[in-house]
């Protein structure tokens, strides 16, 4: 399906769309959910762990793109699940002022999206998700799928972000 730019006060439909999203997903009171509960914390140990368990997996756009401001991506996970559901899915963004949003829609298939008006250079990391599996997974595991994407002039971006998962870590979280 091709994607279509409509104006709307010179916005076009998908950057509209993707803050509309982000905003309503705010005012429900969605959580990143990557913070732990009170008196917890996110640990990630040295070792490799195989077994099953919780796996902190970083989605990334691997090839060089001058100034991405909005991002909207798929991704499908086959080895489990992504944790939490819905809105609170346990993903996070490492970019301050951005906003981002994440939906964990069952079955392995996560959508997210980030908006960043002044942009950002990739390569770069765009979001961290916590996975469960009964095993650890590789990055062949998971499928990443740039759904639409534009710099800060609102024009598409050329080239097209090439995504996939680029970190797993085994994720503990320990009592404090």
């Amino acid at each position: 399906m091709p994607i279509e730019f409509r104006m709307i006060s010179k916005v076009p439909v998908t950057l509209a769309g993707i803050a509309l999203v982000a905003f309503l997903a705010a005012m429900a009171g969605c959580q990143d959910g990557a913070t732990p509960p009170a008196g917890e914390a996110l640990q990630t140990p040295a070792a490799a762990v195989d077994s099953a368990g919780q796996f902190a997996v970083t989605f990334a756009i691997r090839n060089a793109i001058a100034n991405v401001a909005a991002l909207q991506f798929d991704v499908n996970y086959s080895g489990g699940e992504f944790s939490g559901a819905g809105g609170d899915v346990e993903c996070s963004s490492p970019f301050s002022g951005a906003i981002a949003t994440f939906n964990n829609k069952g079955g392995g298939l996560l959508s997210g999206a980030v908006i960043d008006i002044s942009g950002f250079a990739a390569p770069a990391d765009i979001a961290t998700c916590v996975v469960t599996a009964e095993s650890k997974p590789g990055p062949d595991d998971f499928t990443v799928t740039p759904v639409d994407s534009s710099d800060a002039s609102s024009q598409p971006l050329v080239p097209a972000p090439d995504m996939a998962a680029t970190a797993i870590h085994p994720v503990t979280t320990t009592g404090g």
